[in-house]
């Protein structure tokens, strides 16, 4: 049965206990092994009432930062989804990089960029749009105006897009599953302890979104920041959702399934796999679209479409083993 969505704000309150060791072992450690989460500091929390019972339905789009031909079939496949409680967009929302807005607001250079890069590309998708940091996001040069904040502020003034991005963190409770957005351009004990809390304190399925990759097929560049940071602080999802790489792939690793979708504008031409699979890996393909992410009690379901919404791949995990 269909539920009105509600969407608040809160705030997740802080607890303290010190950080863990920062030697990774090899292989994920349980998170009821490292004692209570380090201490976060204050994070937006917000609620979306999932439309369905059974999962909740997430469409997931990346690295969309500039104009390219196929975007508008794109915007409206995605648009044309059904039953969709959100859209997350996995960073990377300007090319080359997000201006900067020394004053804290943006001036008409900084408006004109982000309604080109942002507004016009994933602006009114039909369901709200949850956007996180990627690396052309962030100030490269030590001592520049921050560019997250410019991004945020324009946000804020243009509610008729539909687009939240209340900080860099942040975390959303969906009823069925939780989400935690992170920044992964600067992972550490803070953005550990926000999504552990958010994780242990939810007896529902754990999303956590990020921009960097855990691996790709092809040695992304950054692809090993994600995963020694969840092994340290013992931050375990269930789907981890990501762009950066600028393919659609699903992969296998450590026991997570990893959801990329980074061709939201520049795809790369990279062996498709099958046949050319890595280790860990699933599926791969360079063609421009989406994934859509259902996330219930009992099944995953990760299905890959190309930019006029057409299934490309599906896949199924319960509690009983995949199934493609």
């Amino acid at each position: 049965m269909l539920r009105r969505a509600t969407l608040t704000a809160l705030c997740l309150a802080a607890c303290a206990a010190p950080a863990a060791s920062a030697a990774p072992p090899p292989a994920p450690t349980s998170m009821t092994t490292l004692g209570p989460p380090p201490a976060p500091a204050d994070a937006p929390h917000l609620r979306r009432e999932p439309l369905g019972d059974d999962y909740v339905q997430l469409i997931v789009l990346g690295d969309t930062g500039e104009p390219a031909p196929f975007q508008e079939r794109l915007r409206a496949a995605i648009q044309r989804e059904p039953s969709k409680d959100g859209v997350i967009v996995t960073g990377d929302l300007v090319y080359q990089q997000a201006p900067a807005c020394p004053s804290g607001t943006p001036d008409a250079d900084a408006n004109a960029i982000l309604d080109e890069r942002v507004g016009a590309i994933i602006g009114g998708l039909g369901a709200p749009t949850w956007l996180l940091i990627g690396n052309h996001d962030v100030s490269r040069v030590p001592g520049e105006a921050p560019r997250a904040p410019c991004i945020t502020a324009w946000i804020d003034a243009h509610p008729e897009h539909g687009l939240v991005m209340p900080a860099t963190v942040y975390t959303v409770d969906l009823g069925i599953a939780v989400l935690a957005v992170i920044d992964t351009n600067a992972l550490d004990a803070s953005t550990a302890g926000v999504v552990r809390r958010a994780f242990d304190g939810h007896p529902g399925q754990k999303i956590l979104a990020g921009h960097h990759v855990l691996k790709t097929y092809h040695d992304k560049q950054l692809q090993d920041v994600v995963r020694p940071w969840l092994i340290q602080y013992g931050v375990r999802p269930d789907v981890y959702l990501n762009g950066h790489a600028h393919i659609l792939q699903l992969g296998l690793y450590d026991g997570i399934p990893a959801v990329t979708s980074g061709t939201g504008a520049t795809p790369r031409d990279l062996p498709t796999c099958p046949p050319r699979c890595g280790k860990g890996e699933i599926w791969g393909s360079s063609v421009p679209g989406y994934a859509v992410v259902r996330v219930g009690p009992r099944r995953l379901e990760v299905i890959f479409k190309d930019a006029d919404g057409s299934e490309l791949f599906r896949w199924r995990s319960s509690r009983q083993g995949e199934e493609q």
